[in-house]
C-alpha cells in the first residue's frame, strides 16, 4: 500500500517539475482608469429646466470631478469656461464646439493626453422635429487617449 503512494508522489514531483508556470503579469500589462460621464445642464439659465442656479452649480461640478481620469460632459454650453476654470485636475481638455444652438455641448477633460488627430465630433444627419433635438447639433465624440499604463484606449461621448 505504501509503495503505490510513494510512486504516485514521486511521479507527481517529476511531472510537476516539468511544468512551467506562466510569468506573472507585469504592471505594464494591466491597470485601470476611471471615467465619468456627466450632463452638466449647461443651457442658459433663462431656458434651463435645472432646479439650481447654473453658474454656481457648474463651479461645484468642476470642483468635484477631480477624482476621475476622464470626464465626458454633455450640455456644456453657456458655462463651459466656468466648468474648466473650476477644474484643476485635468490638464487635457477639448475646445468647446460653441454655445447652445451652435455647438454639440460635448466635451472631455482628461488627466492624460489624448491624440488630437484621433479626436472627432460626429453630428447626426437628422433630428426629430418638435422634440427639441433640432435646437442644437446632436451627435457624439470619440477620441483615442493614453491610459495610465501607456496603452491607448478609445472613449466615446
Amino acid at each position: 500500500m505504501r509503495r503505490p503512494f510513494a510512486c504516485l508522489a514521486a511521479g507527481s514531483a517529476v511531472i510537476g517539475g516539468l511544468t512551467v508556470a506562466a510569468p506573472p503579469a507585469s504592471a505594464a500589462d494591466s491597470g485601470s482608469f476611471s471615467v465619468l460621464t456627466y450632463n452638466v445642464a449647461g443651457l442658459p439659465e433663462a431656458i434651463s429646466s435645472a432646479p439650481t442656479p447654473r453658474e454656481s452649480s457648474t463651479t461645484t461640478i468642476g470642483q468635484r470631478i477631480a477624482p476621475y481620469d476622464v470626464v465626458h460632459v454633455q450640455e456644456d454650453f453657456k458655462y463651459h469656461a466656468t466648468l474648466y476654470a473650476a477644474d484643476t485636475a485635468h490638464a487635457y481638455r477639448t475646445a468647446t464646439s460653441g454655445g447652445a444652438g451652435i455647438g454639440s455641448g460635448l466635451n472631455t477633460l482628461a488627466k492624460l493626453p489624448y491624440d488630437e488627430d484621433d479626436f472627432e465630433r460626429v453630428g447626426w444627419n437628422s433630428c426629430t422635429y418638435g422634440s427639441g433635438d433640432c435646437l442644437t447639433p446632436k451627435g457624439f465624440t470619440f477620441m483615442r487617449g493614453a491610459s495610465p499604463k501607456a496603452s491607448k484606449q478609445w472613449t466615446l461621448n
